[in-house]
């Protein structure tokens, strides 16, 4: 909802489904979010299709949202569970 309304429209479930399935949500930049670009390449990179260009495990998604908190002024370390040995952080 970062877009301000929902990444695809439609008339009933089954139509949903196959956008969901199907088609590529329009990029935030192309809807004109402003948002710090690192947002931008989050949220493009959650809605791919391709496994191979989506995040390959959680860790490297929380590495980028923590540095989206940083540039929030919030702590990096934001959503990083304590326990978390150092080489995955």
């Amino acid at each position: 909802m970062l877009a301000g309304h929902p990444a695809f429209d439609f008339a009933n479930f089954y139509a949903g489904v196959h956008h969901i399935l199907s088609d590529q949500p329009t990029s935030l930049e192309a809807l004109g979010v402003d948002a710090p670009l690192l947002l931008h390449d989050v949220v493009a990179r959650l809605h791919q299709k391709d496994p191979d260009r989506r995040y390959h495990n959680e860790m490297r998604l929380l590495e980028d949202l923590g540095e989206l908190a940083e540039l929030a002024g919030l702590s990096r370390e934001l959503g990083v569970p304590r326990d978390t040995p150092d080489y995955l952080r």
